[in-house]
């Protein structure tokens, strides 16, 4: 869980540097660490991951993770 506290941290700083691509990867790997029974947090980083898609253009894909 601390890891992907860690890189859900990094994805933040990704965020604010307009660094979205970045973000979604960091977002990405967050995930991976995150055990499936968290579903709170897996949620806000589908979210985080839909608003980075978005501002990305790539918007089926933020459909899909919203």
């Amino acid at each position: 869980m601390e890891e992907a506290t860690r890189l859900n941290r990094l994805a933040g700083e990704c965020l604010q540097k307009q660094d979205f691509q970045g973000a979604l990867e960091y977002f990405r790997q967050a995930l991976d660490h995150l055990p499936s029974n968290e579903k709170v947090a897996r949620g806000r980083i589908l979210n985080n991951m839909g608003h980075a898609s978005v501002r990305l253009k790539k918007l089926d894909r933020a459909l899909d993770l919203f």
